[in-house]
């Protein structure tokens, strides 16, 4: 049933060329062999390179099909109809968004250019993108060397703040609505109340929330009005590509919930300080300058001529804190599985780590 569902998709893309491809429409177009599938935990790829004339044209189409984490049948994914709903809640975002940056029509921010959306597989088919994630240009795998220099390592970051702050103008109503203060501290509570069960110390968990809900009523946030946008959810080095013409472009999101726009803002910056190799050696893998120059060049594309209010720096200060704890229930859970490196894990580097970061952001 699987293999008979991708000869369904590859004959349907087969015929949609010309369509997909209107420049092309007066040639003959046609697939090389389909590639994948390529599986990641919520989704799986399949590639279909475009050749035209007979000849590879360096294009191809994406078919992604969303999926269960562990489930590899796509017949029981084609039928899910929760998984129906997230590929068309998916797919209708990514019109969306492409719809919204072709208007602005600024080179230096792009998108993802959707297709279709293809019922009979499920599957959000769109063009591939020949591009490498920012991560992998700046932040390599130990090991590897960064393949681009500082000064344009900080330009590829002003553009990515850029994008972001493009990604938030996408029209909602209200823009300004009142801060959640209680929702964000439950937020916290919860992620704090997990941190102990993995063992985390009480103590050092009880101080930051208290920390937290000190800072919210110190700077009068409850009542504040906030600019909100719609979210992106997961804005960091790996979801942004960088376009063979240097074009920056966001993706992977679902722009299902509309929330303050300081969320993202710190997700990218705490996501930024929080890599893998940076917690474990304590700060010391990446020069805290150089961090520091790329946090400024990120925001500095992101709040572009103006200077951000100061009650827009304290709510960012806010939910840095606050996404800094999330941060750090996610890789608590990466070693849960092996208590024993976990827990010492724990206490030599990730508990020590996300407390200076949090308490650092809270005294800003």
């Amino acid at each position: 049933m699987t293999q008979a569902i991708v000869d369904r998709l590859t004959w349907h893309v087969g015929a949609e060329l010309a369509c997909f491809f209107p420049d092309w429409a007066e040639h003959r177009l046609g697939l090389a062999p389909t590639e994948g599938p390529l599986g990641y935990r919520h989704s799986v790829f399949y590639r279909f390179p475009v050749m035209c004339d007979g000849r590879p044209t360096g294009h191809a189409v994406l078919a992604k099909i969303v999926r269960r984490a562990g489930e590899n049948r796509l017949e029981r994914l084609v039928g899910d109809e929760e998984l129906i709903h997230k590929a068309q809640e998916e797919y209708r975002s990514l019109v969306q968004l492409h719809t919204f940056f072709r208007q602005r029509d600024d080179p230096a921010c792009g998108v993802v250019r959707p297709l279709e959306y293809f019922t009979q597989a499920n599957a959000i088919l769109v063009e591939e993108m020949r591009a490498e994630t920012l991560r992998d240009l700046i932040m390599p795998a130990l090991g590897l060397r960064r393949r681009i220099d500082q000064a344009q390592a900080l330009q590829y970051l002003r553009q990515s703040g850029r994008w972001l702050r493009l990604f938030h103008e996408i029209p909602v109503e209200p823009r300004r609505r009142q801060f959640d203060a209680q929702g964000c501290l439950d937020l916290a509570r919860s992620y704090a109340s997990e941190l102990k069960q993995m063992g985390s110390a009480a103590e050092r968990c009880d101080r930051l929330l208290s920390h937290m809900a000190a800072y919210v009523i110190r700077h009068q946030l409850a009542d504040r009005d906030v600019r909100h946008a719609w979210r992106h959810g997961d804005y960091n080095l790996r979801n942004i590509l960088i376009s063979a013409s240097g074009a920056v472009v966001g993706f992977d999101t679902k722009m299902r919930r509309i929330c303050p726009v300081w969320e993202d803002v710190a997700i990218f910056l705490v996501e930024l300080r929080a890599h893998k190799g940076l917690v474990l050696s304590r700060g010391r893998l990446y020069d805290t300058a150089k961090l520091d120059a790329w946090e400024r060049a990120f925001l500095d594309g992101y709040r572009g001529d103006g200077r951000a209010a100061q009650l827009d720096t304290l709510f960012l200060s806010l939910y840095r804190a606050l996404y800094a704890l999330r941060k750090w229930v996610l890789d608590l859970r990466l070693y849960r599985h092996r208590v024993q490196v976990g827990s010492r894990l724990a206490r030599l580097f990730v508990d020590p780590y996300f407390d200076e970061m949090i308490t650092q952001a809270l005294t800003e």
